[in-house]
């Protein structure tokens, strides 16, 4: 059976990576830290030169005669240079280690070293007594509660800039930003038509649709069956659904302001706006509901992408 053998001692073993993992650690530290030391012969070395031919004795005196050369310089070893940390002194198995560790490797760590101003103590009760009061701890102390207190600034401006801000909402009615609608443009377009309810709702959120804080739904493309909604971020959603909760509370925002001018606009057309305000929508107004849906989605696909931001416009005089 085949088996590797120290080159220093009697150790062996059949994987050669025991016999490395040996070398390094009985042998080459200590190659390292002390100079080489003339290494006694083993039982089995002094067999095998046994059983060798002696060699001439004038030979032998020749040899002996020559100076030693580098007797006192330690071996060379290419491995300890490319594997030896400059920052730790670790020396590393492998290469691939090696560079590992140099990036994570932050040099020798000295456990009596102040965490604060790096003032090293003889003893670890002198060290933890020195930080309890050193100076440079209260400066940190005071960084990190100005880094707090700047976060908590940023979280609240945020939270007051996303209320100005409308959101498209599944469960509750939206109420549009109607500032830069005049009681004028108002009462024209309610009183433009005393019967078609389609043709004034249409043009009541054409107008809604030019303030950008309104325009809380974007689609590109009309056989798409998705759109995007507004709610902090853009997401995905259905159009069906998206579509009728946007009629319908276009219609409950008509209604309210109807409310407020009694005398603007007919009976008709305040009757119908009031029946589409309902859920489920009844029947005598579904026909109504689903051509004025299909006005709104016409009319957000010919929209450019809005630019959500919390300016009111000018009102409409």
């Amino acid at each position: 059976m085949c088996s590797n053998k120290c080159t220093n001692c009697d150790f062996t073993s059949k994987w050669s990576s025991s016999t490395r993992r040996h070398f390094i650690r009985k042998h080459l530290v200590n190659e390292i830290i002390s100079e080489p030391t003339e290494r006694k012969e083993t039982p089995t070395e002094r067999k095998e030169n046994s059983n060798q031919p002696k060699e001439n004795s004038n030979q032998q005196k020749e040899n002996s005669n020559q100076p030693k050369e580098n007797s006192n310089q330690p071996k060379e070893n290419s491995f300890v240079h490319k594997n030896q940390c400059d920052k730790c002194e670790k020396i590393l198995s492998t290469r691939q280690n090696f560079m590992k560790h140099i990036i994570k490797c932050k040099g020798k760590k000295n456990s009596l070293e102040c965490i604060y101003c790096k003032e090293v103590f003889t003893i670890a009760t002198a060290k933890y007594r020195h930080q309890n009061k050193c100076k440079y701890k209260h400066n940190m102390n005071n960084i990190t509660n100005n880094i707090t207190n700047n976060i908590t600034n940023i979280t609240n401006n945020n939270i007051t800039n996303n209320i100005n801000i409308i959101h498209y909402d599944s469960l509750n009615t939206i109420v549009f930003d109607q500032a830069h609608i005049s009681k004028k443009v108002f009462d024209d377009i309610f009183n433009s038509s005393v019967t078609d309810t389609e043709y004034v709702l249409l043009k009541f959120s054409d107008l809604l649709f030019q303030n950008p804080r309104n325009v809380l739904i974007r689609k590109k493309y009309l056989t798409n069956s998705y759109c995007e909604v507004f709610k902090v971020l853009w997401e995905y959603r259905p159009d069906k659904p998206v579509f009728n909760k946007l009629t319908q509370d276009i219609s409950i925002n008509a209604n309210d302001r109807l409310y407020e001018n009694k005398e603007v606009g007919s009976d008709k057309i305040r009757n119908d706006i009031l029946d589409l305000t309902n859920d489920p929508i009844p029947k005598n107004v579904a026909t109504l509901h689903n051509n004025v849906r299909k006005g709104i989605r016409a009319k957000i696909i010919s929209m450019k992408n809005p630019i959500k931001n919390d300016t009111p416009l000018t009102p409409h005089i």
